[in-house]
């Protein structure tokens, strides 16, 4: 990522974090919040609520429990999740000349102001002016929420029940072991070979191909 900034910049990863327990009630209406920080923050840092900026609530869907485990409910949720995700990321970014560079939407006071098209400018601890490139790094997130994020089937029948890598269903057990990361690159070039063979009418070709690697069927990715 360093490698694709300008010279004289630095990487202002942000972090998202979103957790479906912590849902609260709008009326009838259920959401789940979403805040932000930055990793150039501490870890200590991080762990404290006051370094946290709540950015968005995403729609909880809930359904009858004889319809909650179907097959409709389960695809309208990773659809809901997936298309709320999708707008809070393009929210957040404008046309680089190189690249996409992510734009903030929020401020937060003496984190981040003067906001350029080609970064951020804040001050540092030496009171020096510094020109920083937002970028997203990653989402702390619960198990069933990096199902949705990741277009990964869950449970115990599935082969590959990992958002993050290839581990098999009965070696997740192995915590010193290693297996190879899901790319997005990979998993993308997958499913659109599975919409291809879903295209030329071989549906049943399609979902072995998905489920070879624990991927679902999803309408938005």
């Amino acid at each position: 990522m360093q490698a694709s900034l300008p010279n004289g910049g630095s990487l202002l990863p942000i972090i998202f974090f979103a957790d479906q327990k912590l849902a609260v009630s709008f009326g009838t209406l259920k959401f789940h919040p979403v805040s932000v920080t930055v990793g150039v923050l501490p870890l200590s840092e991080r762990l404290k609520a006051k370094n946290w900026e709540l950015v968005a609530y995403f729609p909880v869907l809930d359904f009858p429990e004889a319809d909650s485990k179907t097959q409709r409910a389960r695809d309208m949720r990773q659809g809901v999740y997936s298309a709320a995700y999708r707008t809070l990321l393009e929210s957040i970014k404008i046309p680089g000349e190189r690249q996409d560079f992510s734009r903030l939407s929020w401020k937060k006071e003496d984190l981040w102001a003067g906001f350029r098209c080609r970064g951020v400018v804040i001050t540092d601890s030496t009171g020096a002016p510094r020109t920083v490139f937002p970028r997203y790094c990653y989402s702390v997130k619960d198990l069933g929420e990096a199902h949705y994020e990741t277009c990964t089937r869950s449970g115990n029948s599935t082969a590959f029940p990992c958002g993050a890598c290839l581990c098999p269903n009965t070696e997740l057990h192995k915590r010193d072991a290693f297996y190879p990361l899901r790319t997005s690159e990979h998993m993308k070039f997958a499913y659109e070979a599975a919409q291809t063979l879903k295209t030329g009418g071989n549906a049943g070709d399609a979902e072995t191909l998905l489920a070879k690697l624990s991927l679902r069927d999803c309408k938005v990715m």
